[in-house]
């Protein structure tokens, strides 16, 4: 336990030698216990925001929470898939397994954020001071996730950021092009006289 709290401190502040050793060592310890940190940190701001609805309603607040921490759980798995592809087509050889833990062991400043949730929106309700946390923390997440792309694939720094740039941009044109075809269909008078007639079709019995 001594060897993961050290571990914690020296990802913070010294990444690079970090991941290399956890890289030797296995990155296993250092992410699973930082994710146990923040889905309990999770639980904790759910229950602080909402202490009315979990004393009436628990099992709803329970089902909520449980949704929360799959959609986390599903996001992770897709971010590192894209982020390894990406890493694979521009040559590097690091294994999928090592990063999705490396990336797990990334979350350690969202560990602050959430404090910072509880502590500056539940409790004293700061919420600018929140903001620039959660920025801050949001730019070091991805300065550790370049760092684990970097070390885990022995790329330079620009290629390693440009194996997380590469997806982005697709992601982003990917979106625009969706939201641009939505609103054109969305704005043809077929796709409205179908949607009108869907929404005040009457009902029948089926025999």
């Amino acid at each position: 336990m001594g060897k993961i709290f050290s571990q914690f401190g020296s990802y913070l502040l010294h990444p690079i030698k970090t991941v290399r050793r956890l890289l030797l060592s296995g990155p296993v310890g250092l992410g699973s216990f930082i994710i146990i940190i923040y889905l309990a940190l999770m639980i904790a701001a759910n229950i602080i925001a909402a202490p009315d609805a979990w004393h009436s309603k628990p099992f709803d607040q329970i089902n909520i929470l449980a949704l929360q921490m799959l959609a986390l759980g599903f996001a992770i798995i897709i971010i590192v898939s894209i982020v390894h592809l990406s890493a694979d087509f521009l040559g590097g050889a690091g294994r999928g397994i090592s990063l999705f833990y490396l990336q797990l062991a990334a979350m350690l400043p969202f560990i602050l954020s959430k404090l910072s949730a509880i502590l500056f929106l539940s409790i004293f309700q700061h919420y600018l001071v929140h903001q620039v946390i959660l920025v801050i923390c949001l730019l070091w997440f991805a300065v550790l996730t370049t760092a684990n792309v970097k070390e885990l694939y022995r790329f330079t720094w620009i290629k390693a950021f440009s194996t997380l740039l590469i997806p982005a941009i697709l992601v982003l044109l990917l979106a625009v092009i969706l939201a641009t075809g939505i609103h054109s269909t969305a704005s043809d008078r077929w796709f409205q006289e179908l949607i009108r007639g869907f929404l005040h079709a009457p009902l029948t019995d089926q025999v």
